[in-house]
């Protein structure tokens, strides 16, 4: 069965190879990454992975993947403009207010050299806080009309919202092949129904 992750990744591995040129070295920054990689089975060697986030509850050791611990709000004290070939924020811009998110995305714009990969859920989505991490919350929520008025480009990714309920899972599993069906229509024709946005800012 394919899952909401392997749906994403797939997408973000056709964006990454897209720009990628004569085996260059290309260096992506992943924030709000939380303590994984979803980069360590991208097939390709010569790739740098930096991961930000406010917390890390565990640090593995990952071939040519380095930590950086601190916060979105001040990202532009972390990096400077145009260190990175693409930058990636999955499933992060709905725990900020939306004036703060959008004030983020063009501190991401500066980051990339080349792209910037979005991923989020269609319009807002409940969510509350954790025990132990406050910062799961979901403080807003973005169409994709919102994002494209930003420049992207957007699709959707995980078919009709109707059957997703929070966290974006499936309301049952008995949904998932009804899901998949519908992802034909909702990845870009009739995407204002998906459950999700997927959204790409490619630099000139």
């Amino acid at each position: 069965m394919i899952t909401t992750y392997d749906l994403i990744n797939l997408k973000i591995y056709s964006e990454i190879k897209d720009i990628i040129k004569n085996n260059e070295q290309i260096h992506i920054l992943d924030v709000g990454s939380s303590n994984f990689s979803r980069y360590k089975n991208l097939n390709y060697k010569n790739k740098k992975i930096t991961l930000f986030d406010i917390k890390f509850k565990k640090k593995y050791k990952i071939k040519n993947t380095k930590y950086v611990l601190g916060n979105v709000k001040n990202i532009e004290k972390y990096f400077k403009k145009n260190s990175f070939d693409i930058v990636c924020a999955i499933d992060l811009i709905e725990h900020l207010k939306k004036k703060d998110a959008y004030i983020l995305i063009n501190k991401l714009k500066k980051i990339s050299k080349k792209k910037v990969i979005l991923f989020t859920p269609n319009g807002f989505l409940y969510q509350k806080a954790e025990k132990d991490n406050p910062y799961m919350k979901h403080l807003s929520g973005f169409s994709h009309t919102d994002l494209e008025m930003k420049g992207f480009k957007t699709y959707g990714l995980l078919g009709l919202k109707v059957f997703r309920g929070e966290y974006q899972s499936l309301k049952s599993i008995f949904l998932y092949p009804l899901s998949i069906f519908s992802l034909f229509f909702t990845y870009k024709f009739l995407k204002k129904f998906d459950a999700s946005c997927f959204a790409v800012f490619k630099k000139n």
